[in-house]
């Protein structure tokens, strides 16, 4: 368990399920508002109907989250987690909670667990808001990709980083 102030990073549970799957949606609406259309905003949000796919993924990838060690609300401040071969598959920070530093943890958290495992490096799919997050911890842009979330058009930014 990694510690910084009223919080602190532990592997996920179960039990997480629902209360992740609010703060995805919720986050999504507020944060990234300013960069994508609110038919985007639905449709990158509406990935959470599918709950027994997301507990799946989140059970078979390395899932951390970010929890409140005061019993206030929320209390998943937030979450990620990274596939076998290193593809970061999500990391999402409660709305409330952005610049406080654990978006930042929880990606150096996916970094060493890449790291243990042997990794030359870590992937993900960056949407325009979270790019400069990413750029900032040292990843770089290779490419675009582009896809069809519930019938709407996605353009994200391919990033790697080397973990030597």
């Amino acid at each position: 368990m990694l510690v910084q102030g009223s919080w602190h990073i532990r592997p996920y549970r179960p039990e997480d399920l629902g209360e992740i799957m609010q703060l995805f949606r919720e986050t999504i609406h507020a944060v990234c508002a300013g960069d994508y259309t609110p038919e985007q905003l639905d449709a990158w949000a509406a990935v959470t109907r599918d709950a027994g796919k997301w507990s799946q993924s989140l059970l078979e990838n390395t899932a951390f989250v970010a929890e409140r060690a005061d019993p206030g609300s929320p209390h998943i401040l937030g979450f990620a987690d990274l596939t076998p071969n290193g593809w970061v598959n999500r990391l999402y920070t409660h709305k409330d909670w952005q610049g406080q530093g654990i978006g930042s943890l929880l990606l150096a958290q996916l970094e060493a667990v890449a790291r243990a495992a042997g990794l030359p490096e870590m992937r993900l799919e960056s949407s325009i808001t979270a790019r400069s997050f990413y750029e900032n911890r040292g990843y770089k842009a290779y490419g675009t990709s582009e896809k069809d979330v519930w019938g709407v058009r996605f353009r994200n930014t391919l990033m790697a980083k080397p973990l030597n």
